[in-house]
């Protein structure tokens, strides 16, 4: 199973989120790449000015991914994200994740010398969806199956999803290290990030 940190959240207004509940408990029973899950990972870049923060980070064997959770329904249309049926956004899951990522590379080569494991091993981000499979408009790109977890699929998928999500972004998107990451590194790399 996966080390989580923290262990369990007692946070209510979190608990209360059953999407990030869900996924929660599903990376806990998670039995692959001897994984450290991170959750709510706050990043402050000082050299950009910006900060998010991280719904999950899985640090593992490959390397490092970045999930974004969005519960609820999602659907695509008229050049709108609707989420359920009142909140509309201009700025889509698969933007903000990808986003994510990329400040967490900064951020990491901020604080780490570039030959450094940290610094050069795989790095991916994904989509979880826990209560649907998002709806889009024919023709529609930025909903990326391969690099998405959604309502449909098992927790026993979540694995394959990860796998192909780290295939995704170092074959086809050229994005990230080379490298895989040793348990100390893995372990130098959780406590770095959340202390």
């Amino acid at each position: 199973m996966s080390k989580m940190i923290p262990v369990e959240i007692n946070d209510e207004s979190v608990t209360k989120n059953k999407a990030v509940m869900k996924t929660f408990n599903c990376l806990k029973e998670m039995t692959w790449g001897d994984a450290i899950v991170l959750h709510s990972v706050l990043l402050k870049q000082s050299s950009l000015n910006e900060k998010c923060e991280i719904d999950f980070v899985v640090i593992c064997d490959e390397g490092v991914m970045c999930v974004e959770v969005r519960g609820g329904v999602l659907e695509h249309k008229n050049d709108q994200w609707l989420y359920g049926d009142r909140v509309v956004k201009s700025e889509g899951p698969y933007n903000f994740m990808q986003k994510s990522m990329k400040l967490l590379q900064q951020y990491l080569e901020e604080h780490f010398s570039t030959d450094d494991p940290i610094c050069n091993c795989h790095l991916a981000c994904c989509l979880i969806t826990p209560d649907c499979v998002i709806k889009a408009e024919s023709g529609y790109t930025e909903v990326i199956p391969e690099i998405t977890y959604n309502a449909e699929m098992e927790s026993s998928d979540l694995p394959k999803v990860f796998e192909r999500s780290f295939r995704y972004w170092q074959e086809e998107r050229h994005f990230g290290g080379n490298g895989k990451l040793a348990k100390q590194d893995k372990e130098r790399l959780a406590t770095f990030l959340k202390g």
